[in-house]
């Protein structure tokens, strides 16, 4: 709508003044948003954007690979997320096949390990209202646990809901420490069984059904982005657009 670029135009002005975005590019923001969404939602290659060669030759490649390397989409995600619903907090993580035409990048596959096939591994964070808060893409599909103190670093709820991947003492102490009561179901090889609210555990479904609303989008589903950083900004996109309504 004509209000979200108005307000994402009022986010990316702030760029200006560190290098990050110059003027011109702001001139055709609107434009530039619309063609990085247009090639991560059908999973397209990148071509140059038509009514821009006027501004630069082939500006929207350009501008995605700079923007992705200045952490523009990371920093425009944590502005659009305005007043979340914290009652608690979601994490969880989901596979996303890779697409043959990401594999081959120089120095070898980014991100990439082998379950039934290459997969990347997207760790996701939401809300009491199911709206992503937090996305990685580490480089390695490890455990869940592995990541999960990364996820809600600096984040704070009321409780943190999460399932047995992310069983682990510093998992649950780090919460703890952060004011968030962990509602985490334990291993069945602990020798001390924890106690967890079974039925605050049922709203688990939330970050459950985020997955498939970041997979409505081609690019997301299948990988086909060969280095893992553009990956990652791409499901920043797919992030940040379910928060425009409401910012």
């Amino acid at each position: 709508s004509d209000t979200a670029w108005r307000h994402r135009n009022r986010i990316f002005l702030g760029e200006v003044g560190n290098g990050a975005v110059s003027r011109t590019t702001i001139a055709v923001f609107s434009t530039l948003s619309s063609g990085f969404c247009a090639r991560v939602h059908p999973g397209a290659i990148f071509r140059p954007a038509r009514g821009l060669e006027e501004h630069a030759p082939a500006v929207l490649p350009g501008a995605r690979l700079r923007w992705r390397d200045c952490g523009i989409w990371e920093r425009l995600l944590e502005q659009l997320i305005d007043e979340p619903d914290m009652a608690w907090l979601m994490i969880d993580a989901g596979h996303c096949k890779v697409h043959p035409h990401a594999a081959g990048a120089r120095g070898g596959n980014d991100g990439m390990g082998r379950t039934k096939g290459l997969n990347t591994k997207i760790h996701l964070a939401v809300d009491a209202q199911g709206l992503p808060v937090g996305v990685l893409a580490p480089e390695a599909t490890r455990a869940d646990c592995r990541h999960a103190g990364e996820l809600i670093e600096g984040l704070v709820a009321e409780h943190l809901i999460a399932d047995k991947g992310c069983d682990s003492d510093a998992i649950v102490g780090q919460a703890r420490h952060q004011g968030m009561q962990p509602v985490i179901p334990p291993r069945q090889n602990r020798k001390a069984q924890r106690e967890y609210d079974r039925h605050r555990y049922r709203q688990r479904h939330l970050v459950e059904n985020a997955f498939p609303l970041l997979r409505q989008w081609r690019g997301i589903a299948t990988r086909d982005a060969k280095r893992l950083s553009s990956f990652l900004a791409a499901a920043q996109i797919r992030c940040l657009v379910p928060w425009l309504p409401i910012s």
